[in-house]
């Protein structure tokens, strides 16, 4: 089970990692408050959820490798959804 603490650091893990501007691993970590450790643990949970989350030497983020069609969100249940169709 996940503590409110830790679903809103995967929230800002994936706000982060969706807009591609998470830098290295340390600097990653930095940003969420948590260890290179911990931030290695959580995106094996990730993995665990069968979200494939990679590093991209080249641009130097991490990145979520999930078909176009899917997101991932943190809404107490945790894995890749449908996105939403947005009316425009």
């Amino acid at each position: 089970m996940c503590s409110r603490k830790m679903l809103n650091r995967f929230q800002k893990m994936i706000e982060v990692i969706a807009k591609e501007d998470t830098g290295s691993r340390k600097q990653f970590a930095k940003r969420l408050g948590v260890s290179e450790n911990t931030l290695w643990n959580y995106i094996q949970v990730f993995k665990e959820h069968d979200i494939v989350v990679k590093y991209d030497r080249r641009a130097k983020t991490y990145l979520f490798d999930i078909p176009e069609d899917m997101e991932v969100r943190v809404n107490w249940e945790f894995g890749t959804f449908k996105k939403a169709i947005k009316d425009s």
